[in-house]
């Protein structure tokens, strides 16, 4: 049995470590042009440009159906290249189900109440905890890795348009889009409710 203690006992084990070491390295160095020619490395992607024609990003439940003529817009103080609303409003979609309030700041949910469900108080379900929030953000809101765009977008007021339109069973579809545009940013938000049955 060989006796490791004693590392002098056997002056050819270093020089076949350097030698295992030294080829090591050789194949690494070797193997250099291979590894690069069958594993290229990534290439980053090119930076994205919207292109003129292309349409704005759209968030929410789109209805199949294309929707009649917008029915209702409110405030839009327009300049060129920038569409946003002159003041906070907000906007209820109802059903004997749910009651939505949406506020066009942020176009985001700030009430969500449940007709048929009760709370600890016996009042309807309110799914909105307004403490959490204002911390955490609204339901409906878009979020995004830059605080500066999160903050924007959270705190713009988009321009509001509602129209209803019959869906093919004969029920009654209501699409609210939130719109918003400055220099830097285009935001288009549509959602889309069956708010009543014929």
């Amino acid at each position: 049995m060989a006796d490791f203690s004693n590392p002098q006992q056997d002056p050819g084990t270093e020089r076949r470590l350097l030698l295992v070491f030294a080829l090591t390295f050789l194949v690494i160095i070797a193997f250099q042009p291979l590894l690069k020619k069958y594993f290229p490395q990534a290439v980053p992607p090119p930076a994205k440009t919207q292109p003129e024609n292309q349409q704005p990003y759209q968030a929410g439940n789109v209805s199949s159906t294309q929707p009649a003529p917008a029915t209702s817009t409110r405030g839009v103080p327009e300049t060129a290249g920038t569409k946003q609303a002159a003041a906070e409003s907000q906007t209820v979609v109802e059903n004997d189900v749910y009651r939505i309030t949406f506020s066009n700041r942020g176009a985001q949910a700030t009430s969500w109440i449940l007709k048929k469900f009760d709370d600890d108080q016996g009042h309807p379900l309110e799914l909105v905890n307004s403490v959490a929030a204002e911390k955490y953000g609204y339901p409906l809101s878009l979020w995004s890795y830059d605080p500066a765009l999160r903050s924007k977008l959270s705190s713009a007021l988009y321009v509001v348009s509602s129209n209803d339109s019959a869906a093919p069973d004969q029920s009654t579809i209501r699409t609210v889009t939130f719109e918003y545009t400055d220099k830097d940013v285009s935001v288009t938000k549509v959602f889309t409710f069956r708010i009543a049955s014929t």
